[in-house]
């Protein structure tokens, strides 16, 4: 684990945090890692969500830089990319990444032409109506939005939202409260069992001393990821990108400083188990998962906090706050 940034001035300004995610990927297309890099980017269509982008070149990989916080199908055609036979890197949230190696077990192409696994550690997204209302709050009808930007040119950066020649620039702690009050989650997030990319390469994250950033300090911040490197390939391309000038490592950290700045996935990875034991109690399919140690890390909290996460999450099921509606296709959300 390591706190490091884009060597770039420019990169590390424009993507999230520290720009780490953004530099690899344009890294591994400048040294001939891959032939191209599957990740995201707004949507060209409903600017609140993501989209999914093949980027051949550092200029596109720059499209997606800045962290995307609408639904984003990033695996939407991975048939047809997987098609094209070529090596490439995929840039995915924790369940994007969990989804794919999944799918190595029906195609074998996965795993060959899949060379980096990249992710950033995971809050969950803000489902549309909770956007939708966030928008209504600052004057602006969610259909009438040509242009958003969630963070980036700046850690976090701001918040940006335009309506035709109307731009808004808003602070991103104005999107999520400056207590995390309005930091809304569909109910798959709040059950996920892993927001810290286990099954990545490389994940990498904000640090911001107790998981969010103060208003003061992020006018001059020039944005630090912590990156936590999980395999073999993952430690020799944070290693071959320091030393080609990609990153900059600062220092060296530790799971205390980890918890420090993502307390929040302290406290969901501790309860996870919990919550799974509520769905199982109302009849629900559990997810099945392997190697995420969630009844062990389950059995680090006091038992009335684990009966609580069951009880509050069998209450949620059972005023329907565990189902979704479903999207119309042909209806903006």
């Amino acid at each position: 684990m390591v706190r490091a940034w884009a060597a770039d001035p420019f990169v590390r300004h424009e993507g999230s945090t520290g720009g780490v995610l953004t530099a690899l990927a344009g890294y591994l297309l400048d040294a001939g890692r891959v032939d191209f890099v599957l990740h995201v980017r707004a949507s060209t269509t409903t600017p609140t969500f993501g989209e999914r982008h093949l980027s051949f070149s550092q200029a596109d990989v720059m499209e997606g830089a800045g962290s995307r916080y609408g639904p984003t199908a990033a695996l939407l055609d991975v048939d047809e990319v997987l098609d094209r036979g070529r090596p490439f890197a995929f840039v995915g949230k924790p369940c994007d990444i969990s989804a794919l190696r999944n799918h190595a077990r029906h195609d074998p192409r996965v795993d060959e032409l899949v060379r980096y696994w990249l992710t950033p550690v995971c809050g969950g997204f803000m489902p549309p109506p909770s956007m939708d209302a966030f928008l209504r709050r600052i004057d602006v009808e969610p259909g009438s939005v040509t242009g958003f930007r969630y963070r980036g040119q700046g850690c976090p950066g701001p918040t940006r939202v335009e309506v035709g020649d109307d731009v808004r620039e808003l602070h991103y702690l104005d999107l999520w409260g400056d207590d995390e009050s309005m930091w809304k989650l569909p109910w798959r997030c709040k059950v996920c069992p892993d927001g810290i990319g286990e099954a990545a390469d490389i994940a990498a994250a904000d640090s911001w001393p107790g998981g969010s950033p103060t208003r003061g300090e992020s006018e001059d911040d020039p944005g630090t990821n912590t990156v936590v490197v999980r395999t073999a390939a993952g430690l020799e391309l944070l290693e071959a990108a320091v030393r080609d000038g990609a990153l900059t490592v600062e220092c060296d950290i530790g799971p205390a400083e980890m918890n420090e700045y993502q307390p929040h996935q302290v406290k969901k990875k501790q309860a996870v188990w919990a919550r799974h034991q509520s769905i199982a109690d109302e009849g629900r399919i559990v997810p099945a998962t392997a190697r995420l140690r969630l009844e062990e890390l389950a059995a680090t909290i006091p038992d009335e906090v684990n009966e609580a996460q069951r009880q509050g999450a069998r209450d949620r099921i059972a005023q329907g706050k565990a189902t979704e509606p479903r999207p119309d296709p042909d209806e903006r959300p």
